[in-house]
């Protein structure tokens, strides 16, 4: 318990701007949200808070002794907290239909629709789908994909996205960007990385922000002739075609979209004051850029985002603090309210 009280304590001393915006917006609220590796310490300690905190009504997936002995030997109580063994689920059966009617003609037969209901991935995932938890929480101790694969089969993609991505929120002293793809399409076409923009647009204003959407490359408006830059210029159309009111425009350097002197070089330009919604060509250049910016800017940081899914899922980076899961937990929550 003491453990518990000084992690409590440690968010709340370190509590930033996302942190308060995201809590605060969750508890209005608080959504049931399903964390499939019920039996990590950190899951446990993270379920408490937000328990405590109101954030959401979390339930817990695994063996549901040995998630009383481990919490039990850590001071922390669970009679408040619902857990599911899913081997034992009576929605076994329910889910594993479920999920063959989605991948049967993906080749899935009923046997394997129940044996991948075996791996608590799955079996979260269906949760989600049925209605019976309102969002996902994974991917502490495993890899990303291995995570995000199962939600990808159980669940379908929001309305008119045909691609799901990753984005990082990162909040600076002189305000919050966000940065995306950095988790998911490793050579997005222009029509990726529009669904990409609009996507981050989206989620931008979860966060009460007006977004100013810069689409980046090495070049700025037309300034070098390359395949890379005429996708980024054609993701910039199939965008104002498709989103018409949306503030954007690219392509531009990355100094360019967050410097005071765009406007004075190119006072043609869309966006009026720094871009806030940062979209990278490709996947490396925006895995390099949120890594640096966080080791060596001073970031706070809240990601990976998982965009694109009608549902809740948020994958966790592995090894996540407790208080990183507290936050997307209460990402989620918030999630859940918006699709609601």
């Amino acid at each position: 318990m003491r453990a518990y009280r000084q992690e409590l304590e440690r968010r709340q001393a370190r509590s930033g701007g996302l942190t308060r915006l995201l809590t605060a917006k969750a508890r209005r609220d608080p959504k049931r949200i399903v964390f499939v590796e019920g039996e990590h310490e950190k899951i446990l300690r993270a379920a408490r808070i937000v328990a405590d905190e109101g954030i959401a009504r979390p339930m817990l997936l695994g063996n549901v002794e040995r998630m009383q002995a481990k919490a039990a030997e850590l001071g922390l109580p669970l009679t408040d907290i619902e857990m599911v063994n899913p081997r034992l689920a009576q929605q076994l059966e329910a889910y594993a239909q479920g999920l063959y009617t989605r991948r049967q003609r993906k080749g899935m037969i009923l046997a394997e629709a129940r044996y991948a209901l075996r791996n608590n991935n799955y079996f979260a995932a269906m949760m989600v789908q049925s209605g019976d938890a309102d969002g996902l929480i994974g991917g502490l101790t495993q890899h990303y994909p291995d995570t995000l694969r199962p939600a990808l089969h159980c669940i379908p993609l929001a309305q008119d996205y045909s691609k799901v991505a990753g984005l990082y929120a990162l909040f600076f002293e002189n305000g919050l960007y966000f940065l995306a793809d950095a988790t998911v399409n490793i050579e997005p076409g222009p029509e990726e990385l529009a669904g990409i923009a609009r996507a981050a647009a989206e989620l931008a204003r979860q966060f009460d922000v007006v977004p100013r959407v810069a689409l980046l490359s090495f070049s700025n408006y037309g300034s070098v002739r390359h395949p890379y830059v005429e996708k980024v210029q054609k993701a910039l159309e199939i965008l104002r075609a498709k989103e018409p009111d949306l503030i954007v425009d690219g392509e531009m350097q990355a100094d360019t979209a967050v410097s005071a002197l765009r406007s004075r070089d190119y006072p043609f330009s869309q966006i009026q004051g720094d871009a806030n919604v940062l979209v990278f060509p490709d996947l490396q250049s925006c895995n390099i850029a949120y890594k640096l910016l966080i080791q060596l800017g001073g970031a706070e940081a809240l990601g990976p985002i998982l965009m694109g899914m009608s549902r809740p899922v948020h994958v966790l980076q592995q090894g996540a603090t407790v208080s990183e899961i507290v936050n997307m937990t209460a990402l989620a929550v918030v999630d859940a309210q918006r699709l609601a």
